[in-house]
């Protein structure tokens, strides 16, 4: 992640999570799972995410940035780590 400050505000920017990469083993009620994130996965919760916001520890009274209000941009792309 990346950290800009400049003369209109913060910029962010950097990778949330990588896709057809297989995580730590999970304990579940079921047993142990490894799980891997499909192409396309963020863009379809992207797609059908409505106004989605940018918070300090999940409080909603603090919102610095937003897709609606052209403020927060989010896609996903292809990237190797």
């Amino acid at each position: 992640m990346q950290i800009e400050i400049r003369s209109d505000g913060a910029h962010i920017s950097g990778y949330v999570n990588a896709t057809e990469k297989k995580s730590r083993p999970v304990i579940t009620p079921h047993g142990k799972v490894v799980e891997e994130v499909e192409p396309g996965a963020f863009q379809a919760a992207i797609d059908r995410g409505g106004n989605i916001t940018v918070n300090l520890d999940h409080d909603s009274t603090h919102v610095y940035a937003s897709t609606e209000a052209g403020t927060l941009k989010l896609y996903e792309s292809i990237c190797s780590f």
